[in-house]
């Protein structure tokens, strides 16, 4: 897993008892195309990650906040994608598990009301997507270690109507997440808009995000 390397025979030094985990893909899978920045590489040296969401699996259509939560949250690889726009009451929430894109077809796809979580989870592409109106949570967290993920094309709004404590942040990355890519989004009508790391005193969180060149708003 974190064991970085791109050759077909890999030493590495076992210091402690460990875990150990390949990751096996198909001949002939490849990353994103388009993807850029951190998102793509595993870690600051710049060797390459394999960043392509839920490519290696089948992709299916989600219309309701109930198929969202089926596909996002399932244990193996899905391309989910979305063009309702699906309305909560901040009761319910949406998990998103390794391996996933969730890609928005069309200009309805948006996400209101309902706190979306990534988790310790890694290789995750979001696109075309607008999150909105999600009160006393974040829009989106990204929390536990979460690696390798790609935010592009969204947008992210609420209100300044409610003062600065109605809402929270728009976007949050803690708790040594990295390698997060957040390219041509914006961020608008919002008082608290993101949160990179969870406070002063977590260390392990410093400097490990990079947004990407393209203008964010």
């Amino acid at each position: 897993g974190v064991a970085a390397g791109s050759n077909t025979e890999h030493s590495f030094t076992i210091q402690m008892n460990t875990n150990l985990e390949g990751l096996f893909y198909p001949e002939g899978t490849v990353s994103d195309p388009d993807a850029i920045g951190y998102a793509t590489v595993q870690h600051d040296n710049g060797t390459p990650y394999l960043l392509n969401g839920g490519a290696s699996g089948e992709t299916v259509q989600a219309s309701t906040l109930t198929e969202l939560q089926a596909f996002l949250s399932a244990d193996f690889p899905l391309v989910v994608e979305l063009s309702a726009h699906i309305v909560g009451e901040n009761t319910e929430e949406i998990e998103i598990t390794s391996d996933k894109s969730l890609i928005g077809t069309g200009e309805n796809a948006h996400i209101e009301g309902i706190p979306v979580k990534i988790n310790g989870a890694r290789n995750i592409i979001i696109k075309n997507i607008t999150f909105s109106k999600v009160v006393r949570y974040d829009d989106l967290e990204i929390n536990g270690a979460a690696r390798n993920i790609w935010i592009d094309h969204c947008d992210f709004f609420t209100d300044r109507e409610h003062g600065t404590d109605y809402y929270d942040g728009l976007l949050d990355v803690k708790n040594q997440s990295r390698y997060i890519t957040v390219s041509w989004t914006r961020f608008h009508d919002h008082q608290k808009t993101i949160l990179i790391s969870s406070g002063d005193q977590e260390v392990a969180d410093s400097v490990q995000i990079v947004y990407d060149k393209h203008p964010i708003y």
